[in-house]
């Protein structure tokens, strides 16, 4: 074989074991750096470990040589450490210097317990990152060619920092608590229980938060290790979250079993029966109250009356009507809240039965009125509470007076001397029937003529006149008395409605006076507004008297003329025309034009004579015309 080819076929070999992975590898480059230890034991002595390498270094791993070198022991790690299968990730990553080049898609510059801390640019070497102390600070352990084991603590700031880090399964080196228990629960499983949470015991220890959950969905505010139970959670099913924190630690929840039902509904922890309060009378207000339930909650009433139902009585009080009467009142209180479940409870007994009511108001009546015979008297009385039905009965001293029942009274005679009052009787159905009685008035006195007249005279003073007497009506009506008076001196048995003038009356003035008697009124007596003068005598006849001469045609427009022969003694003459006997108004003269009226009538004429102390005297025409005619045609 020519040397040529056995140099081809050596180069060969070379590059088929190159591939296979099995080259030494590089001496380390170096890097300022701070050695914490060195050498298996030594390190373990110092607190770091070099995780078995020791009894596994002459093990091949990625088929790199075995012993003490760089890249077996950072593949011995990422095998054992970082999980990784124990086959090379790809055919570059045989000497140190090309890993991270081979594996650049992986490689960046920020440090990561589990990754490979890689020199290939400046150096030739790999190193497993133990600590990341920060972006600038890592320690690293390493098995060194021709060396020993070490742990180092590179800084970036020195030289010798690497030219990258390759991931390729970095572990997950987050701290985890090693124990975070599922939560449990105690408590009634229905609305108003109170639920509490039992976490366990967390290592290491943990600052622990809760969360109440209903069906899935956080309950708002419910976060301590304690939840009472509300409306809300009725028909659902609950459960806790406890959630562990610890600094460097991630939060951890640890959910508990969820209730084994639906929540049901609450029962009221304190009731109390609704008590009765008022007094039971038909006018009065019986209140229903309750202490306090717990928790609250909305109490509705129903009032009965002998085990019935009183319609339409659903509030806390219950004004005792006209209805309720003789019955015993008990009510029944309903307690509800959401989610609860509703109570009835009764109360702890029942009333007497309601008695008659009693009246809030019954004013006594007041007498207005003058206390005398004939007056009127009138009773007022203020209203009444609640309003009553009022009668009246009227009392002279102590002695109901018959009929009087009415609030006004008229003062008889029978009440004189005496002191009247009035009782007033006030009734309502269902209550109790209620007198009052008015002050008693003064004694009864006298009454008064409201209304009077004095006597009227009438008839002239002449001896022989009867003189008359008319006195109008009293108020109220009297008994009248009479009494005639000569000269003011009474006239002996001159006691009627009219009086005959004697001669003894001659030349006396006349008068007379009316007496007003009534039973228990004061007596009243008047005299005659007139008085008439000096009685005249008794006048005398005319010794001759004449009859009217009537003459004159008895045509219409025609005089008719009257002519008195003289009368002794001689008298004075006043005359009257007549037509067919009746009055013709106005015809007073001496004479007489017939009118058109008059046609067909006969006409006649009177003469009066009189004279002072003579009788006048009247005396008609001895003649009457013939019927009046017309006035002639011209």
């Amino acid at each position: 074989m020519s040397r040529s080819r056995v140099l081809s076929a050596l180069l060969s070999s070379l590059a088929a074991v190159l591939v296979a992975g099995t080259l030494a590898a590089a001496p380390t480059a170096q890097a300022a750096s701070t050695l914490l230890c060195s050498g298996y034991a030594n390190c373990l002595r110092a607190g770091y470990d070099h995780h078995g390498y020791e009894q596994n270094q002459r093990t091949s791993y990625w088929n790199m040589y075995g012993g003490t070198n760089c890249t077996n022991y950072v593949a011995y790690r990422l095998v054992t450490t970082n999980g990784m299968p124990n086959r090379r990730p790809a055919s570059g990553v045989g000497n140190a210097r090309d890993w991270g080049t081979t594996m650049a898609s992986i490689t960046d510059a920020t440090p990561a317990v589990g990754s490979v801390a890689w020199w290939g640019r400046t150096g030739n070497h790999v190193a497993y990152v133990e600590r990341v102390a920060s972006p600038t600070g890592i320690i690293v352990s390493e098995s060194n060619w021709g060396r020993d084991f070490d742990h180092r603590r590179i800084t970036k700031s020195g030289s010798g920092w690497p030219d990258g880090f390759i991931h390729f399964a970095d572990p997950d080196v987050t701290p985890r608590f090693t124990s975070a228990p599922r939560p449990t629960f105690a408590g009634a499983e229905k609305v108003g229980s109170l639920l509490t949470a039992r976490a366990g015991s967390w290592s290491p220890t943990a600052t622990l938060t809760y969360q109440w959950v209903a069906d899935g969905t956080p309950i708002r505010g419910a976060t301590a290790s304690t939840y009472r139970l509300t409306a809300a959670e009725r028909g659902r099913k609950v459960h806790v979250v406890v959630t562990g924190r610890r600094a460097g630690y991630p939060a951890t929840a640890s959910t508990s079993a969820r209730t084994s039902k639906p929540i049901a509904a609450g029962d009221f922890g304190t009731t109390a029966r609704p008590t009765l309060t008022g007094t039971e009378r038909v006018g009065a207000q019986l209140v229903a109250s309750a202490p306090a339930w717990k928790p609250a909650a909305t109490l509705d009433y129903q009032w009965y009356a002998d085990d019935e139902i009183i319609p339409g009585a659903t509030s806390s009080t219950l004004p005792l009507d006209a209805g309720l009467l003789g019955q015993r009142i008990g009510v029944v209180a309903t307690g509800s809240r959401p989610g609860y479940n509703t109570q009835v409870l009764e109360s702890a007994s029942v009333t007497d039965p309601v008695a008659p009511g009693v009246f809030d108001l019954a004013p006594a009546p007041v007498v207005a009125g003058t206390s005398a015979v004939g007056s009127v008297l009138t009773a007022s009385t203020a209203a009444w509470s609640p309003t009553a039905t009022l009668a009246y009965q009227w009392f002279s001293d102590d002695t109901p007076i018959a009929g009087a029942t009415t609030a006004r009274y008229t003062v008889t005679p029978d009440d004189r001397g005496h002191r009247l009052h009035v009782v007033v009787t006030g009734s309502r159905t269902a209550y109790t029937t209620t007198q009052v009685a008015s002050q008693p008035t003064d004694a009864v006195a006298p009454g008064q003529f409201t209304t009077t007249a004095r006597p009227v005279l009438s008839g002239a003073a002449q001896v022989g006149t009867t003189l008359q007497v008319r006195t109008d009506a009293w108020s109220p009506v009297a008994t009248f008395t009479y009494q005639w008076f000569a000269d003011g001196r009474p006239i002996p048995g001159a006691t009627g409605t009219s009086y005959r003038l004697t001669s003894a009356d001659r030349g006396k003035r006349i008068r007379v006076a009316v007496t007003g008697t009534r039973d228990g009124y004061v007596t009243r007596t008047l005299s005659s507004s007139r008085t008439t003068p000096p009685v005249q005598a008794a006048p005398v006849a005319f010794r001759t008297v004449h009859r009217p001469v009537l003459s004159g045609a008895a045509q219409v427009g025609a005089v008719l003329r009257a002519s008195t022969p003289a009368w002794s003694p001689v008298a004075t003459f006043s005359y009257r025309w007549y037509a067919n006997g009746r009055l013709i108004a106005g015809a007073t003269g001496s004479a007489y034009r017939p009118v058109a009226a008059d046609r067909g009538k006969r006409i006649h004429v009177t003469v009066t004579g009189s004279r002072s102390g003579y009788v006048a005297r009247t005396i008609a025409s001895t003649r009457t015309t013939a019927p009046v005619v017309a006035a002639p045609r011209r």
